[in-house]
């Protein structure tokens, strides 16, 4: 898998976000304007999160945050993208050649699982509430399109060369990387010692991601190192 299709959801994600220069104070205020409404937006949803009520937290005045922010909606758009934007970091680790395919694959799976749990905000978005789904679906059929596309070759990359298979059949290859995807909606239970039976969050992501990948069996052990 190359950088291309990182580096392409990174560049909208900035986009997206927009200048936080915490150099200038225009970057700053836009920062601080995007803390405040992660928080907001986690904590009410949406329509409890007011405009009003994060221009005050913000230390600003409501005229000012739509300097920066048309509606609501674009700043939960912005504050969504700035969560995502705080992982790409850590997902660039895996272009590591020194990994294999399957390794990259598992490490893929199990750093989503632990940023989306560990973000409430991205938690709330995924867990099914209604009103943060219905802006989203509200958003541009194009914008949508290529986002979804985005994240298609990225993990489409991933499953083709961890399971040695050249996307032959990309319809084929499409259902794959949609089900996949469908892990992610588990992340939000992860937060839950209850229901994780206080498994660490960390192995319990990792079990995840080694099941998913090698299936039930453990995988076979390298040349030298097997058994008695």
């Amino acid at each position: 898998m190359s950088h291309a299709a990182i580096t392409e959801a990174e560049r909208r994600l900035l986009d997206l976000v927009g200048d936080i220069d915490p150099a200038t104070q225009k970057g700053r205020r836009r920062r601080r304007i995007l803390e405040v409404a992660t928080e907001t937006f986690a904590q009410l949803g949406y329509r409890r999160a007011s405009i009003s009520a994060i221009a005050s937290q913000a230390q600003i005045a409501k005229g000012t945050l739509y300097l920066y922010f048309a509606n609501k909606s674009e700043l939960l758009l912005a504050a969504t993208a700035w969560e995502k934007l705080k992982v790409t970091d850590s997902l660039r680790t895996l272009f590591d050649h020194e990994l294999d395919a399957r390794s990259r694959l598992r490490g893929w799976i199990k750093t989503g699982l632990l940023f989306t749990a560990r973000s409430a905000l991205l938690s709330r978005l995924i867990s099914g509430d209604e009103e943060f789904n219905a802006v989203l679906a509200d958003l541009p059929a194009p914008f949508l399109a290529e986002s979804a596309s985005i994240q298609h070759r990225i993990l489409g990359d991933l499953v083709a060369e961890a399971t040695g298979e050249a996307p032959r059949d990309p319809e084929a290859l499409r259902r794959r990387v949609t089900a996949m995807t469908m892990i992610f909606m588990v992340a939000p239970y992860l937060r839950s010692p209850h229901l994780r039976q206080e498994m660490p969050i960390e192995q319990l992501a990792e079990q995840i991601a080694t099941l998913i990948v090698d299936g039930i069996d453990p995988p076979a052990p390298p040349r030298g190192e097997e058994g008695p």
